[in-house]
């Protein structure tokens, strides 16, 4: 069977995914505490601890995994609308983002039974959920825009 040396583009892709899933977890994690309060309108907040965090393997890992996706996409199938497909994506990504945090953030309100005046501390979130979710229906925002307009393409010039 042999080794396949045309794999090999994935490597830095994975090293790369990793460092910025790792530079970012921080500020998406800030990124959701703010949501977490804004749909809520202060009910929810947060406390503040001192604690030194990296980013967990489920976060950089399914970022990863992501962008192999997305490379992979791009590379078979080459296409001039690619840019557009990858800015699908992104927005999907955030506005899924916005409504799980929204859901979550009030469901925390809902199922809270030691609430003092309806109000909530939390000490900290796992995003990684939150994040895998919002990554998983980026990818299929993308490979969905990706088939059904490449496909067009595909028709027009038959």
């Amino acid at each position: 069977m042999g080794f396949k040396w045309k794999y090999l583009w994935i490597i830095p892709i994975v090293i790369a995914a990793f460092a910025v899933a790792s530079f970012y977890e921080d500020e998406y994690v800030l990124l959701i505490r703010k949501l977490y309060v804004a749909f809520t309108d202060g009910k929810i907040s947060f406390v503040v601890r001192k604690e030194f965090h990296f980013a967990s393997y489920a976060f950089a890992g399914s970022f990863a995994v992501f962008c192999i996706w997305l490379s992979f996409w791009m590379i078979w199938k080459p296409s001039k609308r690619n840019l557009f497909y990858v800015i699908i994506s992104v927005a999907l990504f955030f506005v899924s983002t916005a409504v799980i945090a929204c859901f979550n953030s009030n469901a925390e309100l809902i199922n809270c039974t030691m609430c003092q005046g309806g109000r909530k501390k939390l000490y900290s979130l796992k995003c990684d959920s939150i994040f895998m979710a919002s990554i998983a229906i980026a990818a299929i925002g993308f490979t969905v825009a990706k088939l059904k307009f490449d496909r067009i393409d595909f028709k027009k010039e038959n």
